[in-house]
């Protein structure tokens, strides 16, 4: 089973099986997957996170940032058939290259669900989301993931040495 958008708690965490508390219920289950951020996943198990996952998950970074939805085509190529997952709008070879505060904006583009004759693009650029300038209708939303450095690759290396692990 597959729970969305539940407050969730571990009330109980024993070899083999985690006791959950969501809707006012308990519920037991032999394993527990989390699809959330590390710091989620730490206060979902409490006081029942092992000493290791505590010292690893406490260590990621995350951070908030806005992406902007909007039918404006000049965020992606401008012949269709160059459009990948990731379009990267970089500057033209006679403009100066983005300062470190910068961001290179990049676009996501895909059928709409009411029109698949409707390209409808998402655009990552966080430095430039609070002054969105592009045409027609846009609609932001913010959207938290983790800071990719040298430090989340080897947290990542770490929790992964623990994964399968009984507590």
């Amino acid at each position: 089973r597959i729970f969305r958008n539940t407050e969730v708690s571990c009330v109980r965490r024993d070899a083999g099986q985690v006791t959950l508390s969501y809707q006012g219920s308990e519920e037991v289950f032999g394993e527990l997957v989390l699809a959330v951020q590390p710091h989620h996943a730490l206060e979902v198990l409490g006081d029942h996170a092992t000493s290791d996952e505590r010292l690893i998950l406490s260590q990621f970074e995350s951070t908030v940032d806005t992406a902007v939805l909007h039918f404006d085509a000049t965020y992606a190529p401008p012949d269709k058939a160059n459009w990948g997952m990731l379009n990267f709008l970089l500057p033209d070879a006679d403009e100066p290259l983005p300062e470190p505060q910068d961001t290179v904006p990049i676009t996501t583009c895909f059928p709409s669900t009411e029109d698949p004759n409707v390209t409808v693009f998402c655009t990552y650029d966080y430095a430039h989301a609070a002054t969105w300038d592009g045409e027609g209708p846009a609609w932001k939303y913010d959207f938290e993931h983790l800071k990719v450095t040298p430090t989340t690759q080897a947290l990542r290396r770490d929790l992964k040495r623990l994964q399968g692990q009984a507590s």
